[in-house]
């Protein structure tokens, strides 16, 4: 799925989050933070955020143990002007109502009705995204595995299932507990008799990265060839985490990033300082990011895979056509019927995409001028880039900004 502009406010029965009253806040507003910057979900957040404070006065944030981040035990008794965090059971959304502050939550409500203003990832967008991908695999049998207790997972599991159905698949969910300190990894023992269990070849979805690092793990024990006999796919683009397993692990970027931007735009509209905001914002997934453990490649052809992955590797250096010729032991002309019969593009279109989606990361996540993203994206000029976006997506590198999630609020301060 590629990036995409957040969604508007979403408006009806679902959202019944009235924005608390503005007030003044002290010259320098005191923002807390519920957020854990132990996983790559959280850090990526706080880097929108950042991000955002960047661009706009800064807050005070305070620091406990050198990490911007209170426990539930200190939150509950905070007494700054706003809050960030990430809010899931009705203790912890009535804790934070009755402190009468500014807050804003970044996870699904535990019912239909969001309990605080939102700011959220279109979880059940992103388990349509997975099944597209798997589906186009040719797979037809579909694992889960996720936590039911916790809404993010359901909704993931929601758009993956059904997507799945309407297709003609037959898909199964697993339940599997996240463990409670996520600097720990899921137990692959967990998932054997699962993998077991389901037909092949397979397409597994694991609701998190760490849950799809238990499942390769699973796989490389019980001997199964991935991505031929299993598929796998995570979420949340963790790039450490994802290039550590084996084989590589692809993954749903899950728009962490544009999270923390305009939960920060929200929390200053609430605290005063911004003059609109939506009640609550769905941001759209990422784009997949398409590693060995789900690259339907992998096995067509060897050499066809080496070339896309070495134009991957060097996706941000300016790279042409004898370069990956040279990476390879085809001749040019063989390699060039191998990426017509299978991708139904030449070597050349291959790279400029490559470098296009690294172009469209830097003008979603940045403020970057033309010149310095083309020149780190691989593009020769700034020409060639603007040429390449009329090309592969009909509009120009300026008007693809506007219409990304960091662009789109009227989030000048008021």
């Amino acid at each position: 799925m590629s990036s995409q502009s957040p969604a508007p406010a979403v408006d009806g029965p679902t959202s019944r989050v009235g924005l608390r009253p503005r007030r003044l806040p002290t010259s320098v507003p005191v923002v807390a933070f519920g957020l854990p910057l132990d996983d790559s979900y959280g850090r990526q957040i706080f880097q929108g955020i950042l991000a955002y404070l960047r661009k706009h006065p800064r807050w005070q944030i305070p620091v406990r143990n050198n990490t911007p981040y209170l426990p539930w035990s200190s939150l509950r008794r905070w007494r700054g002007d706003g809050i960030i965090g990430i809010f899931v059971s009705e203790e912890q959304f009535a804790e934070v109502e009755r402190l009468g502050i500014p807050a804003v939550n970044l996870s699904p409500p535990m019912g239909t009705v969001e309990r605080l203003p939102t700011v959220r990832v279109d979880d059940r967008a992103i388990g349509v995204a997975v099944a597209e991908h798997l589906l186009r695999l040719g797979r037809r049998n579909f694992l889960f595995f996720g936590d039911p207790r916790l809404s993010f997972c359901r909704l993931r599991y929601e758009g993956f299932s059904s997507t799945i159905k309407a297709a003609g698949g037959r898909v199964s969910s697993e339940a599997i507990p996240l463990h409670p300190d996520v600097g720990q990894l899921i137990k692959s023992g967990w998932y054997m008799e699962a993998i077991r269990r389901v037909p092949k070849p397979a397409g597994v979805y694991g609701a998190t990265d760490r849950i799809a690092f238990g499942i390769l793990e699973a796989c490389r024990k019980r001997n199964l060839h991935v991505p031929s006999d299993v598929a796998v796919v995570g979420t949340n683009a963790d790039d450490i985490l994802c290039q550590l397993a084996t084989p590589e692990l692809s993954s749903v970027d899950s728009s962490s990033f544009q999270v923390g931007y305009h939960a920060a735009h929200m929390l200053d509209h609430l605290m005063g300082r911004s003059p609109t905001a939506p009640e609550l914002r769905l941001i759209p997934p990422g784009p997949i990011h398409i590693r060995a453990s789900s690259d339907n490649l992998a096995d067509t052809d060897p050499d066809l895979a080496a070339a896309i992955r070495f134009i991957r590797e060097h996706a941000t250096e300016p790279i042409y056509v004898p370069d990956v010729v040279r990476a390879n032991r085809l001749s040019r002309r063989s390699l060039e019927i191998l990426f017509r019969k299978f991708l139904n593009r030449s070597i050349a279109e291959e790279i400029r995409l490559a470098h296009l989606n690294n172009a469209k990361s830097l003008l979603e996540k940045t403020s970057l001028t033309i010149s310095e993203i083309a020149r780190l994206s691989g593009f020769s000029s700034a020409v060639s880039l603007e040429a390449a976006f009329q090309k592969f997506e009909g509009t120009s590198a300026t008007a693809y900004r506007r219409k990304t999630a960091l662009n789109t609020p009227s989030d000048g301060p008021a």
